[in-house]
């Protein structure tokens, strides 16, 4: 690579435009949502993890001798000491209190909609622990207890699963914080016990079904949490699942984009357009060689440049050189169409990085031109040192190399830059063929000519000032 040239590989400017802000986001997106998939997958483990541990803690309690309720742990109770006793197996003596009794909403028993009856049973100290004597049925939000279904009276003993207070998430429905209440969204011991007038255990009995088959009087008790683990596994299989597709997927489809974006090159411009910047990049010239500059048809060619000198962008010239030029007015309106066409396909921050790597090559392309015209003690090259000139073309090689990703960069963006890089090849070909007016010669499409005439398209496409610009464009050598 010459001196101050970019090492880019050659596909390098292809992907170029995966590093415009609106990719970065879709990248910073794309990463953040493998991670939401991975930590989810971890989440649904932590869950099994929790399932599992309850199971076992489920399995070891129940297990346990029963005890009476209110000598595991009385109203006071902290939350360590409610985590200590659930899902034991404990009894209560006391007499149920149906004026305290509620309902808790949207429960279902073998796929039946329905309700949970919980009772307050006060115990011989005073206190109460609440009892989710069964399941009723119910359709609807305010459910009511069915003829037979109300709590037994006088002096009962219930046994049951001990079970925690439930409280609210993240989501789900909430229930009021004032008034008295006689459904609830879940069985919330401590805003049943704001509306209780006695002292309430914070733990309820959950009684539980006998064996043998449903004898069908209501309310029916409620089972115990199934012992399974539940779909946690197989969520967490889904979620890594999702994340592995995802990390080879989302390459591929970048990679995809790439391919697409290389095939089907930039936009397109008007051929208007492409007419009045031939005449701006090349100079004097007639229709024929206008045409063939713009790769637009010679009769839409000669009919464009007509209707331009009516509108006063172009005129004919007559004298020692004859052909179209711009006027003043018809630089300003292309260099104003070149503008909106560069901010129509967001490519301005692209053409920008591809004009500062091609300045970066210039000082070592400038270099190589002056050593093409003149040797090291300042006279003419004519050509008859072999060495010397093979040095040259070897340095011209090295910066065609360099030059090829900077033309796919441009042509990802405007398709009229594709014909860059097959110009380069043209003239490079002629001079390793040991043509050397192919070199610099002005009047060829020599790869100085080319050259020149890249550098001037840039900086009409960015619309930047010559004069202003931080590097020195390689003089016009001399035939």
């Amino acid at each position: 690579m010459p001196a101050g040239a970019p090492s880019v590989p050659r596909n390098a400017a292809d992907r170029r435009f995966l590093l415009r802000p609106r990719w970065l986001v879709l990248h910073v997106f794309a990463l953040v949502g493998l991670a939401v998939m991975i930590a989810a997958g971890f989440w649904q483990l932590d869950r099994l993890a929790d399932r599992q541990a309850a199971n076992a803690r489920l399995a070891e309690r129940t297990a346990l001798p029963v005890v009476a309720v209110d000598d595991l742990i009385d109203a006071a109770g902290a939350a360590a000491d409610v985590d200590a006793v659930t899902a034991r197996i404990a009894s209560a003596t006391g007499t149920f209190d149906a004026s305290g009794e509620v309902f808790v909403r949207n429960r279902t028993l073998d796929g039946r909609p329905g309700a949970w009856v919980l009772t307050p049973l006060v115990l011989d100290d005073g206190t109460a622990v609440v009892v989710l004597r069964g399941w009723i049925p119910s359709s609807g939000t305010a459910p009511t207890l069915p003829e037979g279904a109300e709590a037994p009276r006088g002096r009962t003993t219930v046994t049951g699963l001990v079970v925690a207070g439930q409280t609210r998430g993240r989501i789900g429905p909430s229930d009021p914080t004032e008034g008295r209440l006689e459904v609830f969204a879940r069985a919330d011991l401590a805003r049943i016990g704001a509306q209780y007038d006695r002292p309430l255990l914070p733990v309820y009995l959950q009684v539980l079904p006998t064996p043998g088959p449903p004898t069908g009087v209501l309310p029916s008790p409620v089972p115990a949490p199934e012992p399974g683990e539940g779909p946690h596994r197989g969520y967490a299989g889904q979620w890594f699942a999702f994340a592995t597709v995802w990390t080879i997927g989302y390459p591929l489809l970048l990679r995809r984009s790439v391919r697409r974006r290389r095939n089907r090159g930039g936009a397109t411009s008007s051929p208007d357009l492409l007419v009045l910047h031939a005449i701006r990049l090349g100079g004097v010239a007639d229709t024929a060689a206008v045409a063939r500059r713009s790769g637009v048809d010679v009769d839409r060619a000669a009919a464009i440049l007509r209707e331009a000198t009516d509108a006063g962008f172009v005129r004919f010239a007559t004298g020692r050189l004859e052909g179209w030029v711009q006027t003043p007015a018809g630089r300003v309106e292309v260099e104003r169409r070149l503008a909106a066409e560069l901010d129509a396909c967001n490519g301005r921050d692209e053409v920008a990085a591809a004009h500062r790597a091609f300045l970066e090559l210039n000082p070592p392309m400038l270099a190589a031109c002056t050593d093409w015209q003149l040797r090291a003690d300042g006279s003419r090259n004519d050509h008859t040192d072999a060495a010397w000139d093979d040095d040259a073309v070897r340095r011209l090689v090295e910066l065609d190399e360099a030059i090829r990703p900077v033309c796919s960069r441009l042509t990802a963006v405007l398709d009229r830059f594709a014909s860059y890089a097959p110009r380069f090849t043209a003239a490079l070909v002629r001079v390793r063929a040991g043509d050397a007016d192919w070199f610099t010669r002005p009047t060829l499409a020599s790869y100085h000519q080319v050259w020149f005439e890249l550098h001037e398209d840039l900086l009409a496409t960015l619309g930047i000032d010559r004069s202003a610009e931080r590097s020195t464009e390689p003089g016009t050598p001399s035939a």
